[in-house]
């Protein structure tokens, strides 16, 4: 069976690449914070920049105090930049925001990925051949 999401872990960062159409439910965000959240133990990581395209969001008031409460127990003064391609945020997003940051994690929508870089301070070195 094929993963939602893959993640990477980066130089100074973890990268979740979520799947094509990705759809946000409270299963798989809490199967996400899960994995995120050995991942970052094991690599003393406290910046994340999920990334994907979002077809649909199912979740309800709780799910989103779940979710924020979920990825705030994940290290303390964590960031997660969550760019999302064509997203637009409502109540429910600012209400997890409002969750993680009430817990001591700050998190950030985006629609560019240049922009969630800069939040998350991510400087990638160029490839060889970008070199010269």
């Amino acid at each position: 069976m094929p993963s939602d999401y893959i993640l990477e872990v980066r130089e100074d960062f973890i990268h979740v690449k979520l799947c094509d159409d990705f759809q946000i439910n409270s299963q798989v965000m809490l199967k996400i914070w899960a994995e995120m959240s050995e991942v970052c133990k094991n690599h003393d990581c406290r910046h994340v920049l999920m990334e994907g395209k979002i077809s649909e969001r199912v979740m309800n008031t709780f799910g989103a105090f779940e979710s924020g409460s979920r990825v705030a127990d994940i290290s303390p003064g964590l960031n997660v930049a969550m760019c999302f391609y064509d997203y637009q945020t409502d109540d429910i997003s600012e209400f997890f925001q409002t969750v993680a940051a009430n817990r001591g994690t700050c998190i950030q929508f985006f629609t560019d990925i240049i922009n969630a870089k800069k939040w998350l301070g991510i400087v990638e070195s160029p490839k060889p051949s970008e070199a010269f």
